[in-house]
């Protein structure tokens, strides 16, 4: 029992962590994705998406033996240009958290020297920790993730009533699935990795014929349940910093218009400490993808040198231009990428659905003769 928790609380942390980093916390990716009048059922919409693709990105995950597995198996020719763009997302998105780390230290500590010289230490921890793996993350998003979003959720206020929604445009519309496909696409790595690790316990109890199916039973509702709870509690976050920021007039045009909001150095420095967990949390996920796509190749070091290099220049254009330019276009590719896992999973069940029916023909048949 305590195991089953175990497992379910880390998947939901990990989820969480992977999604709610310094762009969500701030507000400020929010407002680039989601309308301010009717966001609730926006919301609620993108929680959907987030369900469904979560349960997809594990499934492949766990079907073709992680992250390399489902590009190779998937996308097979093609499989280098999605290694290449997932690559370049992980470099963007750990470039805007590290811009986050900077720009949290200047507005909530007053820190302005030096401040090169603390990103850069940062990525040398995280450079190091991500030589532990998968379970280095699992840890770190144990510890902070539930400690963020109690955070987070202390200023959760009731939404104010939408009479003025309109009918959402086809613009909105896409908005939202570039944001689903944009973070899911970013935590795939880490998901499908997750899945093929629970793929992993399921073949140990192979062994007990008597208890396979209960296992793997059990391993199904352990993912279902985390992934829908892990959504209610992101779509809970968020609905709290747009409606913050709804309430709070001149908070849209401010750089971090969740902190603008809050009022009292008290709640300012919770906001501090919980905006700094969401940037270590994807932080980290975010570079343990790049530095597990070089697991098998030759000088990989200097290949995670590379990567840390390209991620710390690219923090100096700030988060805010990251967010407004680079989201969108990686959203775009990630949609693409979930498309096609879509696809390619629906046809191969309705091959060996066609191959169980054409067995079974064929054993009706000789039994028949």
């Amino acid at each position: 029992m305590l195991k089953k928790i175990k497992q379910i609380f880390e998947l939901i942390t990990l989820i969480i962590g992977t999604i709610i980093g310094a762009g969500f916390i701030s507000g400020a990716e929010l407002l680039h994705f989601f309308p301010t009048h009717g966001y609730l059922y926006y919301l609620i919409f993108a929680g959907l998406l987030f369900i469904v693709s979560f349960s997809l990105l594990y499934t492949c995950g766990k079907k073709y033996g992680g992250f390399l597995g489902v590009i190779q198996i998937v996308f097979k020719k093609s499989s280098i240009i999605v290694y290449i763009c997932m690559l370049l997302a992980s470099i963007i998105l750990c470039g805007s958290m590290l811009a986050g780390f900077v720009s949290s230290l200047q507005l909530f500590f007053g820190i302005k020297k030096f401040l090169p010289l603390y990103s850069l230490l940062l990525l040398i921890i995280v450079f190091l920790v991500a030589f532990k793996g998968v379970k280095a993350v699992l840890q770190l998003n144990a510890i902070l993730v539930p400690f963020m979003v109690i955070l987070v959720l202390c200023f959760c206020k009731l939404p104010t009533t939408y009479q003025t929604v309109q009918m959402p445009t086809f613009s909105v519309v896409l908005k939202i699935i570039l944001f689903v496909a944009f973070n899911l696409f970013l935590s795939a790595p880490v998901v499908c990795d997750l899945g093929a690790t629970h793929r992993q316990e399921e073949l140990k109890v192979q062994r007990q014929a008597s208890t396979l199916w209960q296992k793997k039973r059990s391993i199904l509702q352990e993912r279902n349940i985390a992934i829908f709870l892990a959504t209610v509690i992101i779509i809970l976050s968020a609905a709290t910093i747009l409606e913050n920021i709804v309430r709070c007039n001149g908070a849209m045009e401010q750089t971090l218009p969740f902190l603008y909001t809050i009022q009292g150095k008290i709640a300012k420095n919770l906001f501090a400490i919980s905006a700094i967990g969401g940037i270590l949390t994807t932080l980290f996920a975010a570079y343990y993808t790049l530095h597990s796509s070089v697991n098998n190749v030759k000088h990989s070091i200097y290949y995670r040198l590379l990567f840390a290099t390209c991620a710390y220049v690219l923090s100096i254009m700030g988060l805010k231009y990251i967010i407004q330019f680079c989201y969108p276009v990686i959203g775009a590719i990630g949609l693409l990428f979930l498309i096609v896992l879509a696809v390619h999973l629906f046809v191969e069940r309705k091959r060996k659905d066609k191959n169980k029916k054409n067995i079974v023909k064929t054993i009706n048949i000789r039994l028949e003769r």
